[in-house]
């Protein structure tokens, strides 16, 4: 009997255990983030079958157009070794039915949805060993400039000498910290340039803005994330609209000039950004000057 998947096809429902459940939301919330914030309470040890096959479908399909669009290469630059992560893509392969029915998933046995489930996972987490080191090698250069802003010489090149000894031996729990403690820095910025909004005036101002198509919002708000323009007195055609409100922010999680790949439906701050491992917030008036 398999320990993590039991199929009870007469009552209609699915057993899980603990450890695949966690899997499962993981899984789910890089497939389909949006669905995973409205359905996230339904995965748990009892399910309804129909429900959970829909939801294996999504991960299986997710997992597919990985392997057909971002499949990592070898690459020198990161000393990336691909062959872990080709054999778990072979295997994945040799797993899937070659005329799957995403609609009718109960005529794979419990046996091979855990191995087909478990594989995708060991996918996921090699391919996020590979994106995280190319995103905190390409950090470097940015983070810099936004040093810049507020530290001195001296800082700034000590900086960048240890930095670039941590890449050269690919530290990547040291890269990840100098960069979030600089991140933190730079929010401390932010709060000095957002402060104090009832003293601004016409001829002084700096918020952020979210626009709306009315004076109106009726819909439901599932989005954990709100985009928004930033502007001030000098910097007034960011804004889309001619509605919308003024924003205190309380958490930043991305500040750039220019558009980013963003998943406003994220479950959480590790899979909001598309197409990056690592968080990406830019000094305030690094966004001024580049708008």
């Amino acid at each position: 009997m398999n320990e993590e998947i039991q199929v009870l096809y007469n009552e209609e429902k699915i057993l899980l255990s603990d450890k695949i459940i966690e899997k499962i939301k993981y899984l789910y919330k890089e497939a389909d983030s949006l669905t995973y914030l409205k359905k996230k309470d339904l995965i748990n040890n009892e399910m309804d079958m129909h429900k959970f096959y829909r939801i294996i479908a999504a991960i299986i399909r997710r997992c597919q157009t990985f392997i057909e669009l971002r499949l990592p290469e070898t690459n020198n630059r990161i000393n990336y070794n691909p062959d872990l992560l080709y054999y778990l893509v072979q295997k994945f392969n040799e797993l899937i039915p070659e005329e799957i029915d995403y609609y009718d998933l109960d005529n794979i046995d419990d046996s091979l949805l855990s191995n087909i489930l478990n594989i995708i996972y060991q996918i996921k987490v090699e391919e996020r060993k590979f994106y995280l080191i190319c995103d905190l090698i390409d950090a470097k250069e940015d983070c810099l400039k936004n040093m810049k802003y507020f530290l001195d010489d001296d800082t700034i090149s000590q900086f960048n000498e240890e930095y670039e000894k941590a890449i050269q031996s690919k530290d990547v729990n040291k890269m990840q910290q100098m960069l979030d403690d600089v991140q933190k820095s730079i929010l401390k910025e932010w709060e000095k340039y957002i402060s104090n909004m009832d003293l601004m005036n016409d001829d002084n101002f700096l918020f952020l803005g979210h626009s709306t198509p009315s004076t109106k919002f009726n819909e439901p708000f599932y989005s954990r994330y709100v985009s928004s323009s930033l502007f001030n007195q000098d910097l007034t055609d960011t804004y889309k609209s001619g509605y919308g409100f003024i924003l205190t922010p309380k958490n930043i999680v991305l500040a750039k000039s220019h558009d980013i790949n963003v998943n406003n439906y994220s479950a959480d701050e590790d899979s909001l950004l598309y197409y990056s491992r690592i968080k990406k917030i830019d000094h305030p008036q690094r966004l001024i000057d580049e708008c």
